[in-house]
């Protein structure tokens, strides 16, 4: 029983992609908003690596991708999403 409990738990904290882009500013918007919001986050390829910040900006290299916890997936979504009705 206390395994299901678990599994709950870890599944609620199970990191979701909610938004990709290869634009930096958008991600830093994007950021600073989760941050305001008190969303934990991660972003994916936002390093700046020897090939410098175009690389990331590469379509073909996978871009950024920025990923909260399952169970804040619906809020940061909607949080993103509010950036398109400006």
């Amino acid at each position: 029983m206390g395994q299901s409990t678990t599994s709950a738990r870890d599944a609620r904290n199970e990191p979701v992609m909610v938004h990709a882009s290869i634009d930096f500013n958008e991600i830093a918007l994007i950021k600073s908003m989760l941050i305001s919001a008190d969303i934990e986050f991660f972003v994916e390829g936002d390093s700046q690596t020897d090939w410098g910040p175009v690389f990331a900006q590469c379509p073909m290299a996978g871009g950024m991708k920025v990923f909260v916890r399952s169970e804040d997936a619906v809020e940061a979504a909607e949080i993103i999403d509010s950036l398109n009705d400006k």
